[in-house]
């Protein structure tokens, strides 16, 4: 899968640091990555990216969980953490231990015995917490019918965790405490899957002179390098959904 492939591809990433570092000690010169010090935050650096590739991948979620949806208290429910950085969560398996956690304003994050981290949001469709020396990221929850979908932010997608080196990962899921009511809205870009023909010369002519028709500050032309793009093509070069 996609997740597989991202996962191994920064494992081989992290491997070919390693060795880097063991050739310049061979050749006795010591680059700037220290094995000690560096490595841990080049490996969050490699996930991350690896997170916001299979995002970029995968187009964005229709979630809309915001920041106050997010504050409050929270459980989460984890797996075994004896896996790797290859882990695939779209399954929880058996539940190890349960993680205690408020969410409070600004950013700091509360366990249960008191220790202190932090926590963000990742724009409205999920969110990190840093406790206790383990990082938890998961996807807000959504159910979608064609176009109509529901945002259920007490609820998390299977999600990952690990402590702060980077190994012993898990996988979770979240459950906030107290009621907190489902949002539904529409998802407008839902039907760009049945949009599956290129886009016409016609077509794009009858915008033009839409364009045209209602101002006269500047000229619209029909840019012919994306004649015949679908509609999601012109939305993957506009940047994706937002």
């Amino acid at each position: 899968s996609l997740l597989l492939n991202m996962m191994q591809l920064s494992e081989l990433v992290l491997e070919i640091i390693r060795l880097s570092v063991e050739l310049a000690d061979i050749r006795g010169t010591r680059p700037v990555i220290v094995i000690g010090a560096n490595i841990p935050r080049i490996m969050l650096i490699v996930f991350a990216a690896t997170v916001l590739l299979l995002v970029g991948a995968n187009a964005d979620t229709p979630a809309n969980c915001t920041y106050q949806d997010i504050v409050g208290n929270w459980i989460f429910y984890e797996g075994d953490r004896n896996n790797t950085g290859s882990l695939l969560c779209d399954k929880i398996g058996t539940v190890s231990r349960k993680v205690k956690v408020e969410l409070l304003s600004p950013n700091v994050a509360v366990d249960e015995y008191g220790n202190k981290g932090t926590w963000t949001v990742v724009y409205n469709q999920g969110f990190e917490v840093t406790v206790n020396g383990r990082t938890f990221f998961a996807f807000s929850y959504y159910e979608q019918d064609g176009g109509n979908v529901t945002s259920i932010c007490s609820r998390t997608f299977p999600g990952w965790s690990h402590d702060v080196t980077l190994h012993h990962w898990a996988c979770y899921y979240g459950r906030k405490q107290g009621s907190l009511q489902s949002k539904l809205h529409q998802d407008p870009f839902a039907s760009l899957s049945e949009w599956e023909g290129g886009i016409s010369e016609e077509t794009h002519q009858q915008i033009v002179q839409r364009v045209n028709s209602v101002q006269s500050s500047w000229t619209a032309k029909v840019h012919r390098p994306f004649l015949n793009y679908t509609h999601q093509h012109l939305l993957n070069l506009h940047g994706g959904k937002r």
